[in-house]
């Protein structure tokens, strides 16, 4: 397969949703932080869920990297159609 092949293979994916209200957003976030309360994750308020568009972004510090993926995977549960931007940052300074 040479390069010209290559690039009309590719495929692009195109999301094209209405953007979300506030509302919707506010709604969002809440179903986002039940979900990581539910399953005993960021208790302490170490993980902020904020929504950038339509994506839900993730910051703040957790313990380990599991518990990291754990905190992405609930919330991934819970986003439905929309996309994660998980920007946790592991520290051990941090109880989960």
């Amino acid at each position: 397969m040479n390069d010209s092949s290559l690039s009309e293979a590719s495929i692009t994916l195109v999301r094209d949703f209405p953007p979300m209200d506030a509302t919707e957003r506010e709604r969002l976030q809440r179903k986002v932080q039940a979900a990581l309360a539910s399953v005993g994750l960021c208790r302490c308020g170490a993980v902020q869920v904020t929504i950038e568009g339509d994506c839900i972004r993730l910051t703040g510090f957790v313990s380990t990297y599991y518990v990291k993926q754990q905190v992405q995977e609930a919330a991934r549960k819970a986003a439905g159609d929309n996309c994660i931007e998980n920007l946790l940052c592991v520290s051990r300074d941090v109880i989960d």
